[in-house]
């Protein structure tokens, strides 16, 4: 998991828009980990804690009484993953299932 990332696009429109953010085509809830803020005609999208399933397309909406314009990004994450237990020898069994749990986890780049 890292801190987070920050998705920026500028809106200029009149009258003014409503700004949504929408990933892999579903528009996104606010919530503590998603906040949107609007400085004049900055618009900022920040993800706290990205993990893995925070990947994928991000767009900003803009829509006003007169049209609508969009923009797009991917959002790719990143890491290498990590065993957290030690491996164990094991007797395995002909025909006979041996389930094997591993503790595994990623850190993630953004």
């Amino acid at each position: 998991m890292c801190d987070g990332c920050r998705l920026e696009c500028q809106v200029r429109a009149y009258p003014l828009p409503a700004i949504t953010w929408h990933v892999n085509g579903v528009e996104l809830t606010p919530s503590p980990r998603f906040v949107q803020t609007v400085v004049g005609e900055q618009i900022v999208l920040e993800i706290r804690e990205v993990t893995r399933d925070d990947a994928g397309i991000y767009t900003c909406r803009a829509r006003n009484t007169i049209g609508e314009a969009s923009t797009s990004t991917a959002l790719i994450v990143s890491g290498t993953p990590s065993i957290h237990q030690p491996i164990v020898a094991l007797n395995v069994y002909e025909n006979a299932p041996t389930p094997i749990r591993l503790m595994a986890s990623f850190q993630v780049k953004c």
